[in-house]
Formats: structure tokens, sequence, C-alpha cells
């Protein structure tokens, strides 16, 4: 009877302690799981990709929440090298991608609602090939990363092109036809090579095709404008679910005493073509959705100048003197913020050349003056509500901005 006991006893404390435990690894993993699961108010990306140079540069995620900014993750180490980095707001991507060796490309992407894991791919191409990449939304909202190589001469061009779909993680077939699909955002605020505009766009009576010798039918119009021209080349600068921006040589009038260059945008929804114009002789604009954001950048040439004495930051990213030696140019601080399909136009001048927008977010803007981070609502005509959300030295290298779109649509 005692031995019953005692096993009863030993038992209820087994279970006693094991309901600790228990509670104890719940309370901990519940911990862990909730900052795991629940996805932060921002996400800044900071890195300098530049093809200008030889040097190499890490990709780190941080999050800002609530006036805080911490570290979320590298998403590359230094010797990763990223030769682009891609943010496609409406689609809740981050896309990071290099060429590690020739004939070999590595991609990453992020879901921004999902932003620690961490999914890659690779894709083959020739080792001798010249490539470009494009981000698809395809039939069916398919999302699809496009690779085209090519070789050969002027004349006897050879064109391979691979896919790759991030919702399946499969290998899908295209042609150079799916360029019509070809989605663009247009570029960070810096030199980095991270655009993804598509050039190589020929007009044939209107048609846009791709290639001037193979002329592949895109599958959209250009505006009236080239309806009587079959050579001019055509640059699509912006491609989203809501509008199309397209620029060609005629249109950049750099030779005024105010430099500027027209751009021709497309209202998704009523096909209808619009004009707007950027102040300027070195177009830079991305767009958020219905917005395109640009900053005033001038050419210049650095013949005979001497680099910037501080090349680096942190041994790890180029400075903003850096950044603008490299890239050829200068800014004066100026920003524009346009909606042409709602026809407004609102005006930023920080005076400040170390200035960029981040990100527009429905009818709030977050752009960057050197170390401080700024958040402010559009008005009618100019910005409201200015305010700073951060101050640290890490907001110099960034250049990415993103918020889960399920909190509002970009």
């Amino acid at each position: 009877m005692n031995k019953f006991k005692s096993i009863i006893s030993l038992s209820l404390v087994v279970i006693i302690l094991f309901g600790i435990f228990t509670l104890f690894s719940t309370a901990r993993d519940s911990e862990t799981t909730t900052d795991y699961i629940a996805p932060p108010s921002f996400v800044l990306v900071s890195g300098t990709p530049s093809k200008a140079t030889t040097l190499e540069y890490p990709v780190e995620l941080m999050t800002l929440q609530n006036q805080m900014l911490g570290v979320l993750m590298p998403a590359t180490s230094k010797t990763w090298n990223s030769a682009f980095i891609r943010t496609y707001h409406s689609e809740n991507l981050l896309l990071l991608g290099r060429m590690p060796n020739p004939g070999k490309f590595e991609g990453k992407f992020y879901w921004l609602d999902n932003i620690r894991i961490q999914k890659s791919f690779t894709l083959t191409v020739c080792e001798a090939c010249y490539y470009f990449s494009s981000f698809l939304l395809h039939k069916n909202d398919e999302l699809i990363f496009m690779l085209v190589s090519s070789t050969g001469t002027a004349n006897n061009i050879k064109f391979e092109t691979k896919g790759y779909a991030l919702n399946s993680g499969t290998i899908v077939e295209l042609t150079l036809a799916d360029l019509g699909f070809a989605q663009a955002y247009g570029m960070p605020g810096s030199s980095a090579s991270s655009h993804d505009m598509l050039s190589g766009i020929f007009s044939s009576k209107q048609q846009a095709t791709y290639g001037l010798n193979w002329r592949i039918e895109l599958g959209w119009l250009l505006p009236d404008e080239f309806k009587s021209t079959t050579n001019e080349h055509v640059t699509q600068m912006i491609n989203n679910r809501f509008q199309r921006v397209i620029t060609s040589n005629r249109f950049y009038h750099t030779k005024e005493k105010r430099p500027f260059i027209e751009l021709k945008s497309q209202n998704k929804k009523s096909e209808q073509w619009s004009s707007m114009v950027i102040d300027g002789n070195l177009p830079n604009l991305r767009a958020f959705g219905r917005w395109v954001a640009t900053e005033q950048r001038m050419r210049v040439d650095n013949a005979g100048v001497s680099p910037p004495k501080i090349f680096l930051r942190q041994d790890k990213f180029l400075t903003a003197d850096a950044r603008a030696y490299v890239g050829r140019y200068r800014q004066s601080g100026k920003m524009t913020l346009i909606n042409p399909i709602e026809k407004r136009t609102i005006k930023i001048d920080t005076n400040q050349p170390d200035s960029e927008t981040l990100l527009v977010d429905n009818e709030k803007v977050y752009y960057r003056v050197n170390d401080e981070l700024y958040s402010a609502d559009i008005g009618q005509s100019s910005l409201e509500n200015i305010k700073l959300m951060v101050k640290d030295k890490r907001i110099f290298d960034v250049h990415w901005m993103m918020r889960d779109k399920s909190a509002g649509e970009l």
C-alpha cells in the first residue's frame, strides 16, 4: 500500500513538473512565435550594389516599429556581393540577385508578411553571355523572375530565356514576348545598380515591340506621338498595376538652361496617356502605386576629379559622396511626388543632396535626409504633418523601405 502511495506521489510530482515545464516552454515558444509571426510595421533595406566599382557590399534588413530601429537579419554577407536589390511593394516582395560566377545566377526573395523566411533559387546561363533580368506579373497574377541571356554579334544574336515562378518554386518556359508582362518599379535614390527599367523597345507604328531587328510584339500600344514612327527607341521606366511610364531620346531636353525630361504616363484603367516633366538631365524615378517619386539629378564629368577621401562607411557601404562620384551625378535635395492619374504634384526641398523618397503608402510619404527618416501626409499641394521618425547613423545606408500591404493598399 505504501509502495502504491509512493508511486502515486511520484507520478503527481512528475505531472506537476511536466506541467510547469510545459507552461514555461509554451510561454517561451509563444513569445518567440509571436515575435516571429507578427510582421514589423516597416522593413528597411540597406546596401549599395554598384556595377561601377569592384567592391562588395552586404545587404541588411532592419525593422522600424514604434520609432525603434532594430536589426532583423543580414540578408547577405559581404562576400555575397548583391548585384541588385528590388522592392515590389504591391506584391509584398523583396528580391535580391547576383551573378557570382560566369554562367550562374543566384536569387533570393522574401514575402513581407513572412520576412524572416528567405527563399533562394539558381538559374544557369552560358558563361560568355550578356544578361538582364525582369520581374513579370504574368497571366492570372503569376509572379515570375525572368532571366534573358544573349550571345553573338549584332546581326546574329541568340537569346535564351529562363523563368522561375516565385509562388510555386518551379522553372517555367518563357519567350521574349513575355517581356510584355515585365514590371518596372524604377530605381533607388543612389548609384545602386538595381533598376528594373526595360530598354530595347522600339515603335512599330504605335505597337510596342522588343528588339530593333526582331520586332517581337509586347502586347501594348505606345502613345499617339508614335503612330508614324518605326525605329524610335523607347524605355519603359515604370510599369505596375496602376500605370506605365515611358520616355525616348526626343523627350530629353538636356541642353536647355534648366534641363528637363518629358515622360509619358498611361493610366492602366482608362488606357489614356498623359505627359509629365521631371527636372534635371539624368532621370531618377521610382514607382509607388499611383505615385511617381523623383529626385533632381544632374550628370557631371568626373574626369580629373579625385575620389572622396571617405569612400566606405563602416567598411561596408558607399558614402553619399562616393555614390555620387561613382554614379557621376550631383543632387540638390529637390524631390517631387507626381500622381499623373489624379494630376497632382508635390514639391519637396530638403536642401540636402543626400535625400531620397523611400516609400509612398496611400497618402503618406516616407523619405530619408542624411541619417534621418521622416514621414509626412500628402496634402493637395504640399506635405503636411512632417515628423521625424528616427535618427540613426544606419539610416545613411537605407535606400529601400517596405510595409506589409495587408495594412493598406499600395
